[in-house]
């Protein structure tokens, strides 16, 4: 199981579709079945109720699919977090003149 999977289930429980995650995700509908099937054989477990109306998560994959969307959650945060740098020895200012002190930051700021 890999987070690709994962969000391929999540977008399908979420659209209700195989065709409208596929749209979504801008990836053609045989590749995401195939990764559903896939988890579906991994976890040997049916995920999805699929009809002409639409597919429907299972009571099996209901836990999956909470479970899923937290960790997608959490990697989207940690991804999107800033990076956390010392600006206190970043802009400590040199003590020699103008163009040291330039070079002195730069320096200061490669290295970290």
């Amino acid at each position: 199981m890999d987070i690709r999977q994962l969000k391929y289930f999540v977008a399908i429980v979420d659209c209700g579709s195989l065709s409208k995650a596929a749209e979504q995700l801008c990836v053609a509908q045989p590749s995401l079945s195939q990764q559903v099937a896939g988890l579906e054989t991994e976890l040997k477990t049916t995920l999805l109720l699929r009809s002409h109306q639409g597919v429907q998560p299972t009571e099996a994959s209901r836990a999956l699919y909470l479970r899923a969307r937290d960790v997608l959650r959490q990697k989207r945060l940690k991804r999107c977090s800033p990076v956390r740098t010392s600006l206190s020895r970043i802009w400590r200012p040199a003590p020699h003149n103008a163009r040291d002190s330039t070079r002195s930051l730069w320096l200061r700021v490669f290295r970290n």
